[in-house]
C-alpha cells in the first residue's frame, strides 16, 4: 500500500510502503474513477492516494477525514467499490435555483445499492452548507443519486474505526490462504461471542491467527464487538441477520 501526502509547512511527499512478502506478486493498480483530478501538491491540505486491496484500484483523498473514511469503507464487508469523486448530480435549492454538488464518495454494495457520501469536518458543517444541501438532494433524489444519501463527520468516523479498518485491511492485503481457510473451519463451531484471544488459543495462535481471524472480519464471517481498539480482548461472532452496510 502506498500513501502519498503533500503539508504546506514541509514542502515534501512523505511516502508510507507496506512490503510484502515475496510470495506476493505486486501488480500496478488501475487508476482513480473520480470524475476530476486532484492536485496534491498544493495547499496546505492533507491529501494523497490509497490502493483498495479488494479491487486493486487506486483511490484519491484530499482530506484526513476523507483517508479514514476510505479505509472504513475498504474494512466493510458489503462494500463492493467505492469511487471517489463521482459524476455530479443537481438539484434545486430553497431558492429555487439549480445547483450541482459532487459528492465525496460512492459506495457500491455487493447487492448493487449505492450510497452516495459527504464527508466534512464537523466544525465546517455549518459554514459550508452541506447539511441542507444533502438534506435537499435526499428528498429530490435527483438523476445519478445514490439510494441512499449519508453526511459523515468525524462523529461517526472516529480514530478508532479508522485505526481498526486499517488494522484490518493491512491483514487483509497480506493474508495467507491456508491459514484464513484454517481459521474459517474453526469458527464455524463458535457459539456465541468469543475473545480473539480465546480464539487464538485454541485454534493458530500469535500473529499468524491474529491476522487470518481479521481477515475473516474483513470478509464478513465474524463481526468485532464494541467500539474499542481491536486488542486480544476483543469479543468476536458470527454475522447474524442484519441491514446492509450498517455503521457506515
Amino acid at each position: 500500500m502506498e500513501i502519498f501526502v503533500m503539508s504546506k509547512p514541509k514542502r515534501k511527499v512523505a511516502t508510507e510502503l507496506t512490503h510484502a512478502p515475496a510470495r506476493h506478486r505486486w501488480t500496478p493498480p488501475s487508476e482513480s474513477l473520480a470524475t476530476r483530478e486532484i492536485s496534491l501538491f498544493g495547499g496546505s491540505s492533507f491529501r494523497g492516494v490509497l490502493v483498495n486491496p479488494r479491487t486493486n484500484r487506486e483511490i484519491m483523498f484530499e482530506s484526513k477525514l476523507e483517508r479514514d473514511a476510505i479505509y472504513i469503507l475498504m474494512a466493510n464487508p458489503d462494500v463492493a467499490e467505492i469511487r471517489e469523486q463521482p459524476a455530479a448530480v443537481t438539484y434545486v435549492d430553497a431558492d429555487g435555483v439549480t445547483r450541482s454538488h459532487t459528492f465525496d464518495f460512492e459506495a457500491r454494495t455487493h447487492k448493487g445499492i449505492r450510497h452516495s457520501i459527504a464527508v466534512k469536518y464537523e466544525a465546517q458543517v455549518e459554514t459550508s452548507g452541506i447539511g441542507d444541501v444533502v438534506r435537499l438532494i435526499e428528498a429530490q433524489r435527483p438523476a445519478g443519486c445514490g439510494d441512499f444519501v449519508h453526511l459523515r463527520t468525524e462523529r461517526q468516523i472516529t480514530e478508532v474505526r479508522a485505526d481498526n479498518a486499517r488494522l484490518i485491511m493491512r491483514a487483509y492485503r497480506f493474508r495467507v490462504l491456508s491459514n484464513v481457510d484454517q481459521m474459517r473451519e474453526f469458527v464455524k463451531s463458535l457459539n456465541g461471542a468469543a475473545t480473539i484471544g480465546s480464539i487464538l488459543r485454541a485454534s493458530i495462535p500469535g500473529s499468524d491467527g491474529y491476522l487470518a481471524l481479521l481477515c475473516l472480519v474483513a470478509e464478513g464471517d465474524l463481526i468485532a464487538i464494541g467500539n474499542k481498539p481491536l486488542s486480544m480482548m476483543t469479543l468476536v461472532r458470527q454475522p447474524s441477520v442484519q441491514a446492509e452496510m450498517e455503521g457506515i
